[in-house]
């Protein structure tokens, strides 16, 4: 496991590929349909590469990307309803379908945790998505909210 460097960019358009047309399958009102290099998805993560606050990290086997994780610090401002708190985000966790359920995204898991230190971690899973969910619930996470959507278009 290492950090990423901005010349990641292009292997994490494609470890992301996989991930996001399992999205894009199970909710094509919402997600995009891409291509594995499409210039605009590597230079949405060239800007990631770039943010002091975006921590990517990329597990990989003999210097090929099977895998990643990234991970966004941010603070959330205080108001009158609630106390200021900073938090991290995990935004994508994303392993090759050929090296699923051999303990990359547990081994990527635990460097971010390990970084969060005591800090809350946070992270939001589309709710068709039962293997993810499964897979945080087994590393202590629990639900603390829940994102409801209306929206005509889409069946119950």
């Amino acid at each position: 496991i290492r950090r990423a460097v901005v010349q990641d960019a292009l292997p994490l358009t494609r470890l992301n590929y996989a991930l996001h047309q399992l999205h894009a399958e199970a909710q094509p009102e919402r997600y995009k349909t891409l291509q594995p290099e499409q210039p605009e998805v590597i230079a949405f993560y060239q800007g990631q590469l770039a943010d002091p606050q975006v921590h990517i990290w990329i597990a990989e086997q003999h210097q090929t990307p099977i895998g990643y994780l990234s991970m966004i610090f941010r603070e959330i401002a205080e108001n009158p309803f609630v106390i200021s708190q900073p938090e991290w985000v995990i935004d994508q966790l994303g392993i090759e379908p050929a090296y699923q359920r051999q303990g990359i995204g547990r081994q990527l898991l635990a460097v971010a945790l390990e970084t969060a230190g005591m800090t809350r971690v946070t992270l939001s899973v589309a709710a068709f998505n039962h293997q993810a969910i499964a897979f945080y619930e087994r590393y202590g996470f629990v639900t603390y909210s829940l994102r409801m959507t209306y929206d005509p278009h889409i069946k119950g």
